[in-house]
């Protein structure tokens, strides 16, 4: 597979504690980087640039309580080693799988390792890019966010029974947000396998465009701010590092009732073209419920 241009990242991730948890059950893949285990209580703060055909980011937050959630989200990103490589076009939804079902087993394997009772799992939620493609993708309620020409767009789809009532009208975005049931989550990794199914990933593939800026977060982050917020403030013109502190810093002050990671990733490549909003697949499509095969 002849690569057909590199692409240019600028990107830096920020996990933080929050103000209310004793512990992080937060982790993520900055292009070859993870948290290591004895930064996760303490937080962690990543800025970096890099030059080349394909590029990798993820977060995973972990669920289980105490030690088990951040043993979850650890096997989860230390398992995307496997992902990240060149990927043959048409692929990627195949290795995208076997990573999250190997990863399912290793946090069940851990989960019976550390007693009966304890029950572990992780989100996801992923950003692929090659060449001129990106892939987003998610288990759970962890986001990627794109915001192109200052519009934002969310690029996954939380596997729970809320974001389906906001997909199909009865619920605004700010009424899903605030709704008691907006962390039940249907899908994770970790869940029993007789559980899973067909829809147990969700994934998006569409073409990248010049000046491209993602957004990955966890819960910690898209459960407190607005959607408005958030396209205000990474269309502020502020570099990564200083989006990611300026979004931290806004969750901890509007409570910082969970674990907050995230990252911000910016886009260049010569040979990208601008591209408008509209070419995006469209959250209201049925092609990309989180219930579609």
């Amino acid at each position: 597979m002849a690569a057909k241009g590199k692409i240019t990242i600028n990107a830096a991730a920020i996990s933080h504690i929050g103000n209310i948890r004793t512990n992080n059950e937060d982790n993520f893949f900055l292009d070859g980087q993870v948290m290591a285990q004895n930064e996760v209580n303490t937080g962690c703060r990543v800025q970096a640039q890099w030059t080349d055909a394909f590029h990798l980011f993820a977060i995973c937050d972990g669920m289980g309580g105490l030690e088990g959630g951040e043993r979850a989200s650890w096997i989860g990103v230390s398992g995307l080693k496997e992902l990240y490589r060149p990927i043959e076009d048409g692929a990627f939804r195949d290795a995208l799988r076997q990573y999250a079902m190997k990863a399912t087993d290793a946090v069940l394997a851990d989960s019976a390792k550390n007693g009966k009772n304890q029950k572990e799992g992780t989100t996801l939620a992923l950003l692929y890019l090659q060449d001129e493609t990106a892939y987003a993708a998610n288990i759970g309620d962890s986001r990627v966010y794109l915001l192109r020409k200052r519009c934002l767009n969310q690029m996954t789809c939380d596997h729970s029974q809320v974001f389906q009532l906001m997909l199909r009208g009865e619920l605004t975005r700010e009424q899903m947000r605030k709704h008691p049931r907006a962390n039940a989550i249907s899908h994770y990794m970790g869940m029993p396998r007789e559980k899973i199914n067909e829809s147990y990933i969700y994934e998006v593939k569409f073409d990248l465009a010049e000046g491209d800026r993602f957004l990955i977060c966890s819960d910690g982050l898209s459960d407190l701010m607005s959607f408005e917020k958030i396209e205000e403030m990474l269309s502020a013109g502020d570099g990564p590092m200083q989006t990611v502190e300026k979004l931290v810093l806004e969750a901890l002050e509007l409570g910082g009732k969970d674990n907050t990671t995230v990252m911000v990733i910016d886009v260049t490549g010569k040979h990208l073209k601008e591209k408008p909003v509209g070419e995006l697949p469209g959250m209201n499509q049925e092609e990309n419920s989180p219930t579609a095969n």
